[in-house]
C-alpha cells in the first residue's frame, strides 16, 4: 500500500485544492461574523451602536454583565405576537373614491400642482396634450445676470 500524502494528493486533485480555499474563506467570513456577533451580545450592542457611538467609551446602560447579556438574549422567553396569523380575514365593504377638486388642482392637466411624480412625461418629438409646447422649460437666451 503507497503512502500519500495530503501533497501528493492536491497536486493529482487540482479540484480538492479549490475545495480548501472555498471551505477556508467561508470559514473566515462566517467565523468571523459569528465572533463579531458574540461580541455585540456580551456587551448588549446592536450593530447600530457599535458603529454608531464608537469613540464615546461610555458605560452601556442596558449592558447587564457578559454573563447576564448571555442569559437575556439565549435564555429569556418571547412574548406572544399581538399579530393573529392564522385567524380568518373578513372581506371589508369597498370605500367609494374620493373626487379630488379644489384650488390645489391644476385645471389643463388634472394634476395636482405640487405633485411633480403624477402623469407621464412626453417623449421626445411627442406634442404636450393641451399646453404650449414649451410650458415649463427654460430659456436658453435669457440673460444670467
Amino acid at each position: 500500500m503507497e503512502k500519500t500524502s495530503i501533497w501528493k494528493a492536491m497536486i493529482k486533485t487540482p479540484a480538492l485544492i479549490a475545495l480548501i480555499v472555498y471551505t477556508f474563506l467561508s470559514l473566515w467570513f462566517v467565523g468571523g461574523l459569528s465572533v463579531f456577533h458574540l461580541y455585540l451580545i456580551a456587551t448588549n450592542q446592536s450593530t447600530y451602536e457599535n458603529f454608531r457611538y464608537r469613540n464615546d467609551r461610555l458605560t452601556n446602560p442596558y449592558g447587564k454583565g457578559v454573563v447576564g447579556n448571555f442569559m437575556e438574549i439565549f435564555c429569556t422567553s418571547i412574548p406572544p405576537s399581538k399579530n393573529k396569523f392564522r385567524a380568518k380575514i373578513h372581506k371589508e365593504s369597498a370605500i367609494p373614491p374620493k373626487s379630488v377638486g379644489g384650488s390645489f388642482q391644476d385645471p389643463d392637466s388634472g394634476m395636482a400642482k405640487d405633485d411633480v411624480e403624477t402623469g407621464r412625461k412626453p417623449v421626445w418629438n411627442e406634442p404636450m396634450s393641451g399646453k404650449s409646447q414649451y410650458q415649463g422649460q427654460l430659456r436658453l437666451d435669457d440673460d444670467m445676470d
